[in-house]
């Protein structure tokens, strides 16, 4: 059973300065926009460097993030154009910043207390504009045990959920869930790229 953790509504102001241009030709079928965002929040202002890949039908959403708070300011932004049913698959090593990240999407949602870890209790819930359900699979060994959570109606709800460790059985995912991926760059700068998302 999901555990409630609170029902705070505060939400976070942010002011952005966002300015974009194209760099080159379009190559290979990819089209590169980039944009340079300056961005006022509640811990600091900072340059949110991002780029759009146009593959096809898929966008691809890149970010560069130096940061946590960078990492949390990519996750606000996501939450505030989300709609109730949204899925967030998160994908990356320990330590990349996906649980920062989640606390951001958390934040864009008006809820204001820090997430706590769900790796011991598999799913925690949050009241804010909408539900937010943080799910982590990292501990969950057999698929069946998903459907004995409730998982999939948690999925299919009015809220918004956040799947760490979801690749371990991707195939109880729906296609159209919005893809995060984070990677750990050589200087320690997060890429975290977004697919399925569409501001």
């Amino acid at each position: 059973m999901p555990i409630s953790a609170g029902n705070d509504r505060t939400t976070h102001r942010n002011y952005h300065r966002t300015h974009t241009f194209r760099a080159g030709a379009i190559q290979s079928g990819v089209e590169r926009t980039y944009q340079l965002s300056t961005s006022s929040c509640p811990e600091g202002t900072f340059l949110l460097r991002s780029r759009s890949l146009q593959k096809g039908a898929a966008t691809l959403i890149q970010h560069l993030s130096s940061s946590p708070e960078t990492t949390r300011e990519i996750g606000r932004r996501i939450a505030t154009s989300i709609q109730p049913g949204s899925i967030l698959l998160l994908e990356g090593s320990l330590g990349s910043g996906k649980t920062t990240f989640a606390q951001g999407v958390a934040e864009g949602l008006g809820i204001s207390e820090p997430l706590r870890s769900p790796t011991y209790l598999y799913v925690i819930e949050y009241e804010g504009r909408l539900p937010l359900y943080h799910i982590d699979l990292y501990r969950v060994e057999e698929e069946e045990f998903l459907e004995e959570l409730g998982l999939r109606d948690l999925l299919y709800g009015n809220g918004v959920s956040v799947v760490e460790w979801w690749s371990k059985f991707p195939a109880f995912f729906p296609e159209q869930a919005i893809r995060v991926s984070f990677t750990i760059l050589p200087e320690g700068d997060r890429s975290i790229t977004v697919e399925g998302w569409h501001p």
